[in-house]
């Protein structure tokens, strides 16, 4: 079947994971910005929200991105897997040509592949 590469989810993964996790904890309200955000972490936001009692935007303030924290990793992995694994998320061998970086605070960054 071959070895896949998972990425950081994309919008329409992030808004189909907070469904789940929305529901599972009761929980409505407006979302946070989850820009570059795993589904651990979408998670997190959501247990934490109910279990505190909070808005889902308050407890996504106690969230730090693994794409924040561990950015360099994970382009490192990218820049492995790119060409040599199978997407997890789209058809096809997964190319690290044009993913979205995160980058340091929050910053994004678009990778020139010419």
């Amino acid at each position: 079947m071959g070895t896949f590469f998972f990425d950081l989810p994309s919008a329409e993964e992030r808004k189909a994971i907070w469904n789940i996790y929305l529901t599972k904890w009761n929980r409505t309200a407006d979302l946070p910005d989850d820009e570059g955000w795993t589904g651990a972490e979408i998670k997190e936001c959501a247990q934490k929200a109910w279990r505190l009692k909070m808005s889902l935007k308050e407890s996504a303030g106690y969230i730090v991105p693994v794409s924040r924290s561990a950015a360099d990793q994970i382009e490192s992995l990218r820049r492995q897997a790119s060409g040599r694994f199978v997407s997890a998320s789209q058809p096809g061998v997964f190319t690290a040509d044009s993913v979205q970086t995160v980058i340091g605070a929050g910053r994004r960054a678009f990778r020139d592949t010419k």
